[in-house]
Order: structure tokens, then C-alpha cells, then sequence
């Protein structure tokens, strides 16, 4: 009996694993692919087309679904995870930092450790740095100027606070991570603007009884 649980968990830990192999094995076969047909190359091909067909940046997804960790996020959460923050000092030794982001329905944050090293985590409890109010600030894609590394970054901008450019992971994080906060903009704004317009009926029609009318 303790063998057949043991086999049923290993087999239980094996799928995911063997669902993320297929997914490696695809890519790398649309690798070949592309190799194979490189006397056929188009000069005029962009980086992001040859990637967009290869497939690439569709594979850290697919290995994070099929993942034997899967984590649930916490409620009022509308997107989190792993962005590369652009430091506004002048001096620094390290241009981008990996930080965690989360966005909950009214602020977004990053978690932010003293001597974090690769953006990896230690065992002390990281602080969690406020960027701004959702409701106060706007976000736009950036276009790369001719450097690749540049590429599918996204600018956070507020009235009270510096601007923050942030890089994604690919072209399809960095579509999530826009069009969630402006998602999330528009809906603190729709409420805003129902709060502030919710005038009970009979409030309004004593309002307008006893007003003087204006000729």
C-alpha cells in the first residue's frame, strides 16, 4: 500500500514536468524549423516577427501553467509578479532592478528587499514600497529606439510621483500588465464617478422644488 501511494505521488509531481517538457520540445522544434529555413530568410523580417512565429514568448507561460508550484493569489489582487525597474538614479551600478510587482484594485506596489541580489528573495520579510494610487495615475506603452534590450517596456506615470519604467518579460506580459491597470483604472474612475453623482431621488427633486427659478 505505501508503495502504491508513493507511485501515485511521484506519477502526481511527473505530469506537470512532462507537460513542460512538450512545451520545450515544441520551441525548440520551431528553432529547427527557422534554422532549417534560413537560406530563405527575409532581410526585412523583423526580431518580433521571427519570435512572434517561433513561438518564444509564449513559453514562460506554458511552463508556469504547467508548473508543480502553483500559487493562488490573494483576494482583491488583480495582477502580480516579476518586472524589471528602471533606477532613476544617476549613478548606478545596476540600470534595472527585478522587483515584484502587485496591483490591487486601488494601488500598485513592489516588494523591495536591503541587499537583494538578483531580485532573489531571503528568508526576512521584504518591504512593500507604495508606487502610486491607481485612480492618480496613467500608464503607457514605450517604443524601443533601436535597442533590442529595450524592448516591451511600459511607463507608470502620477501627479505626485516620478515616473516609473518598467519591462516586462516578453510582448505578452507586458500587453497583461497594461491593459490590467488600465482596466483598473477605468473601474476606480466609474466608481469615483458614481459616488460622487449617487443623489438620492427625493434629494433631488426637494433640491429643485424650493430653488429659485432663474428668467
Amino acid at each position: 500500500e505505501a508503495q502504491s501511494k508513493s507511485r501515485e505521488k511521484l506519477e502526481k509531481q511527473q505530469r506537470p514536468w512532462e507537460a513542460q517538457q512538450r512545451c520545450l520540445n515544441i520551441i525548440i522544434g520551431e528553432f529547427e524549423k527557422s534554422r532549417a529555413n534560413a537560406d530563405g530568410y527575409d532581410p526585412n523580417q523583423t526580431v518580433y516577427a521571427i519570435e512572434k512565429d517561433v513561438g518564444i514568448w509564449t513559453l514562460p507561460r506554458q511552463l508556469a501553467d504547467a508548473s508543480v508550484y502553483q500559487r493562488q493569489p490573494e483576494n482583491g489582487i488583480v495582477i502580480e509578479g516579476w518586472l524589471y525597474k528602471k533606477s532613476s538614479a544617476r549613478i548606478s551600478i545596476n540600470t534595472w532592478s527585478r522587483r515584484w510587482f502587485i496591483v490591487d484594485e486601488t494601488s500598485i506596489y513592489y516588494l523591495k528587499r536591503e541587499g537583494m541580489m538578483g531580485g532573489a528573495f531571503s528568508n526576512s520579510s521584504p518591504e512593500r514600497v507604495k508606487v502610486c494610487d491607481i485612480v492618480l495615475c496613467t500608464v503607457r506603452d514605450v517604443q524601443p529606439k533601436g535597442d533590442l534590450g529595450n524592448r516591451f517596456c511600459f511607463e507608470i506615470m502620477s501627479a505626485n510621483n516620478r515616473p516609473f519604467l518598467l519591462q516586462a518579460c516578453g510582448p505578452q506580459d507586458q500587453e497583461l500588465w497594461v491593459n490590467s491597470i488600465r482596466k483598473c483604472i477605468e473601474k476606480n474612475l466609474g466608481k469615483t464617478y458614481a459616488e460622487n453623482n449617487d443623489v438620492p431621488l427625493t434629494q433631488r427633486a426637494s433640491s429643485s422644488s424650493t430653488s429659485t427659478p432663474q428668467w
